[in-house]
Parts: C-alpha cells; structure tokens; sequence
C-alpha cells in the first residue's frame, strides 16, 4: 500500500499491547475462520481478505492452536511448529473443516504479495466502491484481484460461514 500510494490509517498495535507487536513484528496473522470477536469491536467499514493457500507452506509460516494475541502464547512456543503435522493438528477433532479450536492462526513470515490477494469481500456496495476508488490508480497484478460483495455480520449468529467457493 505505500509504494502504491493507498492511504489507510494503521492502529497503534494490532497485537493488543506494544511488547506483543514488538515480539510478532516479523509475522502477519492471518485466521482460517473469521475473527468474530475482533470484527465486532470494528466500527470502520471491513473487507475480509482472501488468501492464496500456498501462503501455508511457505518458508517461516508457522500454526498456532491458540490465538497468537494471547498473552499466554509466545513466539518462542510456537515458531517450530510449522510443519504438515502442525496445520493437521489445527484440525484433530474437526469433522466440519473447520480448525478445532476455532481461533487457531496461522502466521505468515513478514509480507504477502499482493498476488496472493485473490479475493476480497466487502458487505456492503458503498464499501466496495470506496475501495475501488482508493485503488483506481493502482494496477493490481494480472488483474487477478475479484473485488465482491457478499453480506456479513461481526456475529456468527447472523451469518454463520461464508460460501464455499470452487
């Protein structure tokens, strides 16, 4: 977003506190489900960012079966556990392909590509065309980049799961 001059507006630390973010500052947190708890605290307009599963394997991702936020988990705890194992472990009793526990992360080693953006969802169309505005200038690979709208809430109960796609 900064060479491709977006502007947004990042918060003081997304990690809870400053050690947390000072400790995960080399890894992206990113979650197999959505993460309710903090989507409903949001009061901005959100976009749910799909990602390229190759992410998973890439060198440096590492599994979490607990939430990475936590004060309790520690870079030092998890960082080996980045292996086959470690991501079929995030699903040991599930029989629905959801992670089990649900707030499992995963954490991708310093930056995404832009490419591995495949999909956004926004929910509502006033959203999406605010993003396509702040994106008009910028030239998004291959022109890969779907930008959809699909409706959903900050709480499960609503709107339970997204489509399956494919």
């Amino acid at each position: 977003m900064d060479k491709r001059g977006i502007c947004y507006q990042r918060p003081p630390t997304t990690w809870g506190n400053e050690a947390k973010a000072a400790e995960f500052a080399n890894y992206i947190c990113c979650g197999i489900t959505r993460p309710w708890a903090m989507m409903g605290k949001e009061e901005d307009p959100l976009a749910v960012v799909c990602l390229n599963p190759r992410l998973l394997w890439r060198e440096g991702t590492i599994f979490s079966a607990e939430h990475a936020g936590w004060a309790h988990v520690h870079l030092a705890d998890i960082e080996h556990q980045g292996t086959a194992d470690d991501f079929d472990a995030l699903f040991a009793s599930s029989t629905d392909g959801l992670p089990s526990p649900t707030w499992a992360d995963v954490l991708v080693y310093r930056i995404i590509p832009l490419a591995d953006f495949y999909r956004v969802y926004f929910a509502t169309d006033d959203e999406r065309k605010l993003a396509r505005d702040l994106c008009a200038s910028v030239q998004l690979p291959d022109g890969r980049l779907a930008l959809n709208v699909i409706p959903f809430a900050t709480r499960p109960s609503i709107f339970p799961s997204f489509r399956r796609e494919g």
